[in-house]
């Protein structure tokens, strides 16, 4: 860098570009919020920086030098591109930025469709990519390879939070041809009496999983497993082509593609074991306060908190 800006006091240089664009010490010294006396002051220190007198005294008011001159069309760039510095008012509809947010299958099957349309409604050209949630998701957040992760809304470590969307309570889920699907309430023997599809999500450890499956066994309904899987399509694929019955999400009902028939469990002591799930979008701090973060959490608590909690299917 120059010596001379190495030695230069750099707040002289918003004085300066006050003053030349002003072209009158008052009104600089307003804008600056200084008093008149000290923006005067402020111009005998910028005259001495620059050994030249910058502005002149005329019948006319004040006139720059050549150099000021000079000086004010290259302030006038400088102080331009600094406006970029300054916080913005953030605009969905000038946004092309990229976002990425990992989900697990049923989350992203059953429910993002809808934040999506949304999001691209209000903000044209804004990227979204949509990825599998891995085991380091976290490390990804931390990174930046992720902007969100949408999963459990539990206690994570210090520089992540999560925002809890939605409460979700699992049902028994069967086809609409299924022998059982026109029965308002379900018993026991009526699920003891049928195949089942165990589908656990793929993050769910094997203790996890066989806590799960031994509760099932002591009442005998985990005797006839049909099929183990993490595959969330090919579980309901299954289910949609036998008379098996299946645990899931109360959400699956807004998967489209299939007709599905669901059941309450509330009323069996045995499905209270089942834990409630909280679902949750997870961010780290590194972008807590980006406008378009902020924008971006603000369209998911409206559109959760307005449609699935209330039961009814998220609208775009």
């Amino acid at each position: 860098m120059d010596r001379f800006l190495l030695q230069l006091d750099l707040n002289l240089l918003k004085a300066l570009y006050l003053l030349l664009d002003e072209k009158n010490v008052t009104r600089a010294a307003d804008r600056m919020f200084v008093t008149q006396s000290a923006m005067s002051k402020t111009l005998r220190r910028l005259r001495e920086s620059f050994n030249d007198a910058l502005l002149v005294k005329t019948t006319h008011g004040l006139v720059p030098t050549p150099l000021a001159e000079r000086l004010a069309q290259q302030l006038k760039i400088l102080f331009g591109q600094m406006e970029q510095l300054s916080p913005q008012t953030f605009d969905p509809v000038e946004c092309h930025d990229r976002i990425r947010i990992a989900a697990t299958e049923t989350f992203a099957l059953g429910v993002l469709p809808f934040y999506i349309l949304r999001l691209k409604e209000l903000a044209p050209n804004l990227q979204i990519e949509l990825l599998h949630l891995t085991d380091d998701y976290l490390d990804l957040l931390a990174a930046g390879t992720l902007d969100f992760a949408a999963y459990l809304d539990q206690s994570y470590p210090e520089g992540f939070i999560s925002h809890p969307l939605y409460t979700t309570h699992p049902k028994i889920w069967c086809r609409a041809g299924h022998p059982l699907a026109g029965k308002k309430k379900l018993s026991l023997e009526d699920i003891r009496a049928y195949t089942k599809i165990a589908f656990h999500s793929p993050h769910l450890s094997h203790l996890e999983l066989n806590n799960i499956l031994n509760e099932l066994e002591k009442e005998e309904l985990g005797r006839d497993i049909l099929l183990t899987t993490s595959h969330f399509l090919v579980a309901i694929n299954v289910l949609a082509n036998s008379d098996a019955l299946m645990v899931a999400p109360e959400f699956l009902q807004r998967f489209p593609l299939l007709d599905l028939v669901s059941h309450s469990v509330s009323h069996i002591p045995l499905f209270d074991k089942l834990k409630v799930v909280n679902v949750g979008i997870i961010q780290h701090e590194r972008t807590f306060n980006s406008p378009l973060h902020k924008w971006l959490m603000s369209q998911a608590h409206e559109i959760f908190a307005a449609n699935v909690n209330a039961g009814d299917q998220p609208r775009p």
